[in-house]
């Protein structure tokens, strides 16, 4: 046979081979394969593999060649710096105060990216956004190998004996044993959170273990809380010794994947965000008696304020209050019921309604009074504070800290039980440096996504109090069950202490709201002494019980006009549980006008998102008390902030820097030793000198200072990328709310798939196709959550917690005592251990407790802060009031 023949014959071969496949564009739904996105990471001789997934245009195999293995084709890498999964640190940031460094996010070590060497090479079309253009990203360089791997799945053809019941799928725990208990321990086993702290910035490490117990493979379904400022950009999922990592992607495209996956038997997690702080994880397909772990990693920005660092991780998704439409009925919480089977569980999930469509993604099942999941939480955290630490506080929990023995700056953090926590309660962790910081300092990063950067500035900016006006001051307090005992409690002493403090010149009123709104009086009045003691009385009476209106509270609170003369101050006293907080966010904006409304959150788990974006969308700023905790501190800062306003009105503006895109865009009213945090795109440097120029009202005068910018090129923090994209897509969420203008969907969807984050249009999809499928159909079972440390489940859920229903108890073994804290804030002594140094002393249950060691006690939280710094062998003096009688006693301090 002739060579020119061979050729012909080749060219039709191919020609044929190419006729029998099908290319997959994002627009191509009706394919017969779909795409399955994931980075999977093997062992092999010693040296990490890690190859990631593109939903790029890829030609499949033969769906036989598919079903007998999974083809996998190499293409461009699409994405950078993906941290290794087996890093010992997410991050390595020494403050920029101290010397420069980078907050590097990358790989290191052996790390390398490859792609199936025995397959053939491929270009891929290029990624499209939702308005067709293409990203603005270009192939790492830094990469060692520009190779992905992208996996295709059949979508058809399944397991021999594998059925799809929608019922069985989508069911709830049913197995149960002849009493109608359940036969097996619920699936999510354990909890572990790590981080590091550098100065301004936070990454944290979310790892959970799911375990199948029962005889069938599962689908654990967990709704948690995740920081709502935190910029979620990693997700790997482990499974039978096979590490995925997952990409994000639209969430319809992402839901469809991982149902097909699930109905394929192949083990697969879902992550979506369902608010900026509550997300539902979702395992399919965990096989029999197999564990599967999830990591989920995020990015985010301390909270600082006069010197002090606050980190907060959520552990609990508290019950929300549901409303609905317009004569809607609405499946109220007195109806929660144990329908799932469990009679561990509670049925807490709402129906969804007009206002709050998606209610049962946002309320999961609640266990049952006396009931505590398997699932415990252990949590270590680094801090590199870059100045040394002066002094530190966990009022949360009980706690470890170690000091650096080499640099004082430096700590390590972690729970006092090795063993973990009940998942109940926020972490709340603080700190202060010395005093020696810059007015400005400014952290950068430039790279493949862009040049961006956060300045922070400190004005040192005061006015006397002469110089005060007179203020319309409106105490808007939350009254429904979800604060109802210690969180009103709390609430009525930050309000007694406000009136006390009012001035001669000020004006006052009080409103509660819960399914509806009243009032102290119809107008404020004047703060004279006959009106405070009247308000005083007012607030004795309030207690909580109903429902979470809180639109109602707003309306009462910015609808009736008010004295111009004076500066209205809006003080609302919540714990923000509602699922429609649009809706309140949108009537404050349109109902604000030149008032200035001021959140202050009361409780161990409340909604953080509604509670910043109300005094973000107010000018004002958020205050954050625990319902255990003495709330004087913190209604004394709050107070001598409103007493002397210091700029209204900022701007900033840049020199020798072109800048865009800075968030916030409105800046918020600044007070004493409070800083402004602005994060920002860099378009353009010039040479010189860099400098940023802060300015505002102060009075009726123009107030100017001008900082100096030093741009360390040294200095190359990537975090700054994904905080950057995470305030731009709060804006873009922001409009969104403001104007119904849907157009925005698309331009939130293209940035987060641009920076590789989680919002509301983006998720995390991962599918191991490479492990056994399961021949059976899964059941799903949906992890219930603990019940909010302080909240009752009489007034969240209407059924009876029991006696100690939203009883705050704290037990200190080093001291053999246990303590409660009653509705008036005394802490009292429940119980004494009989083997306790105080059982023969004048201490007596029922005493309260006044002081420990060196610490006033004025709630659990005083109790909690001095156990963290108790040490074995030494002796502390306990004292204690009865009547009118004090008694103290000295007692050492026993190992626990």
């Amino acid at each position: 046979m002739s060579r020119k023949y061979l050729i012909a014959l080749f060219l039709i071969i191919v020609a044929i081979s190419y006729s029998t496949v099908t290319v997959l564009t994002p627009e191509n739904t009706g394919s017969e394969y779909a795409s399955i996105n994931a980075v999977v990471e093997r062992q092999t001789g010693g040296i990490e593999e890690d190859a990631r997934h593109s939903d790029n245009s890829a030609t499949p195999a033969p769906q036989d060649a598919i079903a007998e293995e999974p083809v996998v084709v190499g293409t461009a890498n699409e994405f950078n710096e993906l941290a290794p999964s087996d890093s010992n640190s997410m991050f390595d940031v020494p403050h920029p105060n101290v010397g420069a460094s980078a907050l590097s996010l990358g790989s290191s070590g052996a790390t390398r990216y490859a792609g199936r060497t025995d397959e053939p090479a491929y270009t891929p079309a290029p990624v499209q956004r939702g308005d067709g253009s293409a990203p603005n990203r270009q192939p790492d360089a830094r990469s060692p190998a520009n190779s992905e791997e992208l996996v295709f799945i059949p979508r058809d053809r399944e397991p021999s004996g594998m059925t799809r019941d929608p019922e069985i799928t989508t069911g709830k725990l049913i197995a149960k044993d002849s009493e109608g208990r359940s036969l097996a321990e619920f699936p999510l086993k354990h909890t572990d959170v790590s981080g590091r702290i550098s100065g301004p910035l936070a990454g944290v490490s979310v790892t959970q273990i799911f375990e199948n117990d029962f005889n069938c493979p599962i689908e654990a379904v967990y709704v948690f809380p995740l920081s709502n400022h935190g910029a979620v950009n990693e997700f790997v999922m482990r499974v039978g010794g096979r590490t995925i990592r997952g990409i994000v992607r639209e969430r319809e495209e992402a839901e469809r994947l991982y149902n097909q996956a699930r109905q394929q038997g192949r083990t697969a997690s879902l992550l979506t965000q369902e608010r900026p702080n509550i997300f539902t994880q979702k395992v399919a397909n965990i096989p029999a008696g197999e564990r599967v772990s999830v990591e989920i990693r995020y990015v985010e920005r301390l909270a600082y304020d006069a010197g002090l660092y606050s980190f907060h991780f959520p552990m609990v998704v508290a019950p929300r209050y549901i409303n609905g439409g317009a004569g809607e009925r609405i499946i109220g919480a007195s109806q929660a019921s144990s329908t799932s089977g469990d009679p561990r569980v509670i049925d807490s999930t709402q129906a969804p309604t007009s206002a709050v469509p998606d209610a049962h993604r946002i309320t999961p099942p609640t266990l049952a009074p006396g009931m505590r999941s398997s699932n415990e939480v252990s949590l270590n955290i680094e801090v590199d504070a870059g100045l040394p630490i002066v002094e530190w506080k966990c009022p949360s929990h009980l706690v470890k800290f170690e000091r650096d023995e080499e640099s004082p700056a430096k700590a390590k953090i972690s729970l006092a039980n090795e063993n973990g926590v009940i998942a109940n309660s926020d972490f709340v962790f603080q700190f202060k440096t010395s005093a020696d910081r810059p007015d400005a300092s400014l952290l950068t990063y430039s790279g493949n996504e862009g040049d961006f950067f956060m300045l922070t500035l400190e004005p040192p900016v005061t006015i006397s109090a002469e110089d005060t006006v007179g203020r319309e001051m409106i105490f808007v307090l939350d009254c429904s069950g979800s604060m109802n005992g210690a969180p009103i409690t709390k609430c009525k002493e930050a309000i007694r202490y406000a009136i006390d403090n009012l001035n001669p010149q000020d004006t006052f009123n009080i409103l509660r709201f819960s399914e509806r709104a009243s009032g102290f009086r119809n107008q404020p009045v004047p703060a004279t002494s006959e009106n405070k003691r009247a308000g005083l009385d007012y607030v004795l009476t309030l207690s909580g019980q109903g429902g979470t209106n809180m639109i109602e509270g707003i309306k009462a609170a910015l609808d009736f006009e008010h004295d111009s003369a004076k500066m209205r101050i809006v003080n609302f006293m919540t714990d923000g549980l509602i699922g429609d907080e649009n809706t309140i966010l949108r009537a404050i904006g349109e109902k604000l006008r030149d008032s200035r409304l001021y959140s202050f959150g009361i409780g161990s788990s409340v909604n953080r998102h509604l509670l910043d974006e109300m005094a973000k969308v107010g000018r004002g700023y958020v205050t954050y008390v625990r319902q255990d905790e003495n709330s004087e501190d913190a209604v004394e800062r709050f107070y001598s902030r409103v007493r002397s306003p210091a700029l209204y009105n900022v701007k900033i503006e840049f020199e020798g820097l072109a800048v865009t895109d800075v968030y916030p865009k409105l800046i918020p009213d600044l007070f004493c030793a409070q800083p402004v945090v602005v994060t920002g795109r860099i378009l353009s440097r010039e040479g010189g000198s860099h400098r940023a120029i802060l300015s505002g009202q102060l009075r009726s005068e123009t107030w100017r200072k001008s900082f100096p910018l030093n741009v360390d090129p040294e200095v190359n923090t990537k975090a700054l990328a994904y905080i950057w994209a995470r305030d731009k897509i709060d804006d873009l969420s922001e409009q969104l709310r403001n104007t119904g203008n849907r157009a925005l969907v698309a331009q939130i969807r293209d940035l987060a798939v641009d920076f590789q984050i989680v919002s509301q249009y983006t998720a995390f999809v991962a599918v191991d196709s490479e492990g056994e499928r399961q021949s059976q159909p899964s059941m799903r079972v949906d992890q219930p959550v603990e019940m909010a440390e302080g909240v009752t489940y009489s007034g969240t859920l209407g059924v009876d917690g029991g006696p100690s229903d939203g009883a705050l108890i704290l037990r200190v073994p080093q001291l053999g005592l246990t303590l409660e804290q009653t509705l008036s804030g005394d802490v009292v002594i429940r119980e004494i251990d009989s083997s306790s140094g105080l059982r023969e002393s004048r201490l007596r249950v029922g005493d309260s407790i006044t002081e420990l060691g060196s610490r006033r006690v004025r709630g659990l939280a005083d109790v909690r802060e001095a156990q963290n710094h108790l040490r074995s062998g030494e002796l502390i003096e306990i004292r204690a009031s009865r009547g009118q009688s004090v008694s103290s006693e000295s007692v050492r301090v026993r190992e626990e």
